[in-house]
């Protein structure tokens, strides 16, 4: 019985997604080991550097989508994931071997951690919590913006053309903030380049509310703003984490914000699928909702222009 309920659908579709959870522990350790050395203006670029490359990737899913016109869904999907894991445990193989540690993770695996010190340091560290909101809240606008492929072929019916626009204007909005926008803003106040983004983001998803009335060009203006406020914002939201914290208390502060997230995140997709079955817009109305209050989460560090490191 226990075999027949394993190899049904849902219950395999749900351990994968177990299993695919467990990348968070291999994403933070990999941030922390590409910044914790690194001067902290250097840092935001490496961060953004890194959505460059995933997004970059994004842009070959033209041809997962030729495949499963040719081959068909089940089988294509088999071959692409078949194609990455190989792909991508050469890639832990070979970075592994070329990697080393860092000087922060060398100090920070001396340090007590676990997860409860990690909660009680987040708790008491009162100056990290305007960052520890914004990620919260940026966050669970992510989950809200699952419905967003769903409302634009539901209800807009743009044109097929059109929507395939939309990930390489995305891409280059991103490149053009990485390649021209982040190095004039190199040397500014991190909590002001992240107040930046989260206007950015703001005016994007107004301007997504209006796609109904204002049509194609609210559409693709909300394309390249959506794409260039999150990718500002969170290049400089994580870099501006890592700064905050001492080196000792960086993986145990880190792993307590990313688990906070994650629970925060939990009741998201079944909150959207709500709003979105009374009425399609409201899941969209609540990321710029959060990104408003995040917004203001952010202010009271602009007033400061400088984030406190966090004391254990």
């Amino acid at each position: 019985m226990f075999l027949w309920a394993f190899a049904d659908g849902f219950w395999t579709f749900l351990s994968a997604g177990l299993c695919s959870a467990l990348g968070r522990v291999v994403n933070l350790s990999f941030f922390l080991l590409v910044t914790e050395d690194a001067d902290e203006h250097q840092r935001p670029r490496i961060f953004a550097a890194i959505k460059l490359v995933v997004m970059a990737a994004g842009l070959l899913t033209p041809l997962a989508g030729a495949a499963m016109a040719h081959w068909g869904t089940l089988p294509a999907l088999r071959a692409v994931y078949l194609f990455g894991g190989i792909s991508m445990t050469a890639l832990f193989l070979v970075r592994h071997r070329l990697t080393t540690e860092t000087a922060a993770g060398r100090q920070a695996a001396e340090a007590p951690a676990g997860l409860g010190r990690g909660l009680r340091l987040l708790f008491s560290a009162r100056e990290l919590w305007p960052v520890v909101a914004v990620v919260l809240l940026t966050d669970l606008a992510v989950q809200f913006t699952l419905f967003q492929v769903v409302y634009l072929a539901d209800e807009l019916h743009p044109a097929t053309g059109l929507i395939a626009l939309q990930p390489p204007l995305g891409a280059f909005a991103a490149f053009a903030c990485y390649r021209w926008v982040m190095p004039r803003r190199r040397h500014r106040p991190m909590s002001g380049n992240v107040l930046h983004g989260l206007l950015l983001g703001v005016a994007g998803w107004a301007a997504f509310l209006a796609v109904p009335g204002a049509g194609t060009p609210a559409l693709l203006l909300a394309t390249v703003l959506t794409a260039a406020g999150p990718f500002l914002l969170e290049s400089y939201r994580d870099a501006l984490v890592v700064t905050a914290v001492p080196p000792a208390d960086r993986a145990t502060l880190s792993s307590a914000v990313q688990s906070a997230a994650a629970l925060a995140a939990v009741p998201c997709g079944w909150l959207a699928a709500l709003l979105h079955t009374r009425d399609p817009l409201l899941p969209f109305t609540a990321v710029l909702t959060c990104y408003a209050l995040a917004t203001a989460a952010i202010l009271p560090l602009t007033a400061r222009r400088a984030v406190g490191r966090v004391r254990a």
